[in-house]
C-alpha cells in the first residue's frame, strides 16, 4: 500500500510526509518498496510535486535504506512527541527530487548492469575455450621453438662440415 498526501498539515509535515508506505511482512525485501516509491515518484511529479517529503522511524533501517535507495536526503531527525511512555521514537525526515530525469538515469544504469551482466556470462562461456586454445598454441609453439632449434642445430653442424672442406680443399 502507498498513498501520496497532497496536503500537508503541521503533523504529517513533521512526522509522515507526502508519501506513506507499507509492505505485506511476507512480501519485504523483494524490492517491492522500491518499486512503489519511484512509481509515486513519478505521479507526483505528475502532479507538479519537484520534490517530496518521506520520514521513516529511525529503528526501521530497511525504510530508510529503501528511501535512501530512491534518491531521498536526510533533512534531520525529530523525537516524535506522541512516543509512549519511556520510548522516544526518533522520526527521520528525508526530502526526494521527483525529476524524471533522476528516475530515467536509474533505468539507464539497472540496463546498463544487465547488460555488464550478459556480457560477462558470455565471457564466461568463451574463457574457457580461449584459455584451452591459448594452451594448444602454446605447445604448438613449443613444438616450433624445438623444431627451429633443432634445425639450428643441424644448419650449425653442417656449417662447420662445409668450413671443414672448404679448409682442406685449400690445402
Amino acid at each position: 500500500m502507498i498513498d501520496l498526501r497532497h496536503e500537508l498539515s503541521g503533523f504529517l509535515l513533521k512526522y509522515n510526509g507526502q508519501i506513506g508506505y507499507s509492505v505485506r511482512p511476507s512480501e519485504r525485501k523483494k524490492g517491492y518498496a522500491c518499486q512503489m516509491l519511484f512509481l509515486v515518484l513519478k505521479k507526483a511529479e505528475n502532479f507538479g510535486y519537484k520534490k517530496v517529503l518521506v520520514c521513516c522511524n529511525k529503528a526501521n533501517a530497511q525504510s530508510a535504506r529503501v528511501i535512501q535507495k530512491c534518491g531521498g536526503a536526510l533533512e534531520n531527525e525529530v523525537v516524535h512527541e506522541f512516543s509512549p511512555p519511556n520510548r522516544h521514537d526518533i522520526i527521520q525526515r528525508y526530502w526526494i527530487e521527483t525529476l524524471i530525469d533522476w528516475v530515467c538515469l536509474s533505468e539507464q544504469i539497472k540496463e546498463n548492469n544487465n547488460t555488464i551482466r550478459n556480457l560477462t556470462g558470455e565471457y564466461k562461456k568463451i574463457e574457457p575455450d580461449c584459455r584451452e586454445g591459448v594452451r594448444a598454441q602454446l605447445e604448438r609453439m613449443k613444438e616450433l621453438c624445438k623444431e627451429r632449434n633443432s634445425l639450428y642445430e643441424k644448419q650449425n653442424n653442417l656449417k662447420g662440415q662445409k668450413w671443414k672442406i672448404e679448409k682442406s680443399l685449400e690445402r
